[in-house]
Formats: structure tokens, C-alpha cells, sequence
């Protein structure tokens, strides 16, 4: 397979973005919400499936990217405020086997390139500067529980039965 840019993820991400009925009803609520005569309106009629209209808060929370249109979810770290891809679910278009974009982008930040496995803080910690998605913190932990390699740590790090001395 060729190499892909970064706008080429960006574009399939989009796609998949407008695919996905959570995204794609925050992605027309915003847009909605950009026309003039959407501030006249009470409400605006939603696709079968999309989520009802987003409050003034949670409209905050969102933006559609200026260049790329990509949803993007507003994350508060510790150093600053910043924008991150909102990741769909579904599968990723070139795995053959299945492979969802949320535990694609998992699997980046869990076990790097270094092939040491994170804990879930660590790995948390990662993705959050990265992407954004719905219950993430509650996927990442469940996805944490049920790597071997930590099942196979949690069986190792055990102190020893019996007094260290005596």
C-alpha cells in the first residue's frame, strides 16, 4: 500500500465522520447553526438516527475544522485548550479484518512503536492530546483490562508470599 498524507486520514476521517449518525447530526447541527436564518429558527429537523440539537454549551465543545470541515472536539489539558479529531465509529476502510478507528487510534498511543505496553493513565493521557470520542476513557480502560500483557504483569509484580525477614 502507498504511504498516506495527512490530509488523505483527515479526508477518510471525514467521510467517516459523516457516516457515523452521532458525528453526522453534530456535524449538521454546527452547520445549521453557521446560516443566518438558523438563528430564526426554533429547531432544526434532523436525518433518522442523528441526535437532537446541541446546547449552547455542548455547541461550544465543537467545531467543524475551517479548512477541512473535519468535527473536532475541544480538549482542556493542563498546558492549554485545544482542538482534536472527533474519532466515529465504524471500521476503518483499507483492514481487511475489521479494525474500528477508535481502537486503531488505541492502539497507537497503548503499545508504540517501543512495543512497552502503557497503563490506562498513561495511555488516557495520550490519546486525549490526540483524538476524542464518546465514553473514551471508559473504552480505553476496558480495552487496558483485556491486553494480555497486562494480565501477564498484574501476575508478576505481586510481592512475595511470606515475611521479607525473619
Amino acid at each position: 500500500r502507498t504511504e498516506m498524507t495527512t490530509a488523505d486520514l483527515r479526508s477518510l476521517l471525514a467521510a467517516a465522520q459523516l457516516d457515523d449518525p452521532e458525528c453526522n447530526g453534530v456535524i449538521q447541527q454546527l452547520k445549521a447553526d453557521a446560516l443566518p436564518e438558523a438563528k430564526k429558527k426554533k429547531g432544526v429537523k434532523l436525518e433518522k438516527g442523528q441526535k437532537p440539537s446541541l446546547n449552547p454549551v455542548q455547541r461550544a465543545e465543537f467545531r467543524l475544522h475551517p479548512e477541512d470541515g473535519l468535527l473536532e472536539a475541544r480538549v482542556s489539558l493542563p498546558e492549554a485548550v485545544v482542538y482534536v479529531p472527533v474519532i466515529p465509529e465504524g471500521k476503518m476502510p483499507w483492514f481487511e479484518d475489521g479494525v474500528s478507528w477508535r481502537r486503531y487510534v488505541f492502539e497507537q498511543y497503548h503499545e508504540p512503536i517501543t512495543n512497552n505496553h502503557r497503563t490506562f493513565n498513561k495511555t488516557f493521557q495520550y490519546v486525549r492530546r490526540a483524538a476524542w470520542w464518546t465514553n473514551m476513557a471508559k473504552n480505553i480502560a476496558d480495552w487496558c483490562l483485556t491486553c494480555p500483557c497486562h494480565k501477564h504483569r498484574g501476575s508478576t509484580i505481586r510481592p512475595p508470599h511470606g515475611t521479607l525477614f525473619g
